[in-house]
């Protein structure tokens, strides 16, 4: 079983999201999912996640780059896999998280389909090919 903080304000993306990590072909996803970077933060404190997928533009004092530095700094949190998921194919922003130690960019695909098909690559390449350390 493999947990995923996911990390989305849009429940429209945030269902596609969770269809398509139920769609996961080597793991099994329990999904855990806030809506606000400040939702994220608490949660983080209660413990860490196999992986975040994690949306930049949220609402509330904390965005997903605020989320991303707050994990990346914890000393506890640090190895977990971050991968922004986000709609912004902008230079600006994809240089900028992984400036502050995204794992990986992906930009939101426009069908169900093709979601599930970046969700199953990053599952490929993550949890057959990746040896990661523990959290």
């Amino acid at each position: 079983m493999v947990r995923f903080l996911l990390v989305e304000d849009d429940v429209d993306d945030a269902f596609f999201v969770r269809k398509a990590l139920g769609r996961l072909e080597v793991v099994q996803a329990h999904i855990e999912h806030v809506e606000t970077g400040d939702a994220a933060i608490s949660w983080l404190g209660t413990g860490a996640p196999d992986m975040v997928l994690l949306d930049l533009n949220l609402p509330g004092a904390a965005d997903g780059f605020d989320v991303l530095r707050h994990i990346k700094a914890d000393v506890d949190l640090r190895r977990v896999p971050v991968f922004v998921l986000s709609s912004s194919d902008a230079d600006v922003d994809v240089r900028r998280a992984y400036d502050e130690h995204a794992n990986g960019y992906l930009v939101k695909p426009g069908t169900l389909n093709q979601l599930v098909e970046a969700m199953r690559a990053l599952e490929r390449f993550w949890f057959r090919h990746v040896t990661a350390a523990s959290a």
